[in-house]
């Protein structure tokens, strides 16, 4: 049966996957919007006069009726297990959020939460500002990828064949963007 989290049972699911101390005392917790349940978690320290707040994002995907997991998060934790494994990707690390734990058996992923962090989609909803500046820094981060993985028959393996009913590209045209 899978484990379903909320904000009663996150303390001791961390708990028990040594995600958190055992003095640790859940300090917040607040439902982020998103397909999944996303959940800002902050934990404190107990017994300590202005404990550091330590804070997460704990995601669980989608379960189906039959109580099994869609499987969603998987690609995307098998890309952090790529550019952990090679030291030529490191680098790349950065432009992504610090994935701490993945339980495949639950369909959670745990992530570092910065405190300056803040969800593209509530900017744009809240702010209607769509800057240049981000879709250019969003653009760069990718084109920062791109080079340092296209053609890699190697990483392709890591990351697995396409799941059936997709299929890749092998090249696009350039002139189909032409303007």
């Amino acid at each position: 049966m899978v484990y379903r989290l909320n904000s009663a049972s996150i303390l001791d699911y961390l708990a028990r996957h040594k995600l958190c101390h055992s003095a640790d005392r859940l300090f917040r917790v607040e439902k982020r919007p998103g397909k999944n349940l996303n959940l800002h978690v902050q934990l404190s320290r107990s017994g300590r006069r202005n404990a550091a707040i330590n804070h997460l994002l704990v995601k669980q995907g989608p379960i189906n009726c039959q109580e099994v997991p869609k499987g969603d998060f998987e690609d995307e934790w098998r890309i952090y297990q790529l550019l952990a494994s090679h030291e030529e990707l490191h680098d790349l690390q950065s432009l992504m959020p610090e994935g701490v734990h993945y339980d495949p058996v639950n369909a959670i992923q745990v992530f570092r939460y910065l405190q300056s962090y803040c969800d593209l989609g509530e900017f744009y909803a809240d702010t209607q500002q769509f800057s240049a500046t981000i879709a250019t820094a969003l653009g760069a981060s990718l084109a920062t990828l791109h080079p340092a993985t296209f053609r890699r028959q190697d990483y392709r393996l890591e990351l697995g064949p396409p799941e059936k009913g997709q299929s890749g590209c092998a090249a696009v045209d350039p002139s189909r963007f032409q303007l």
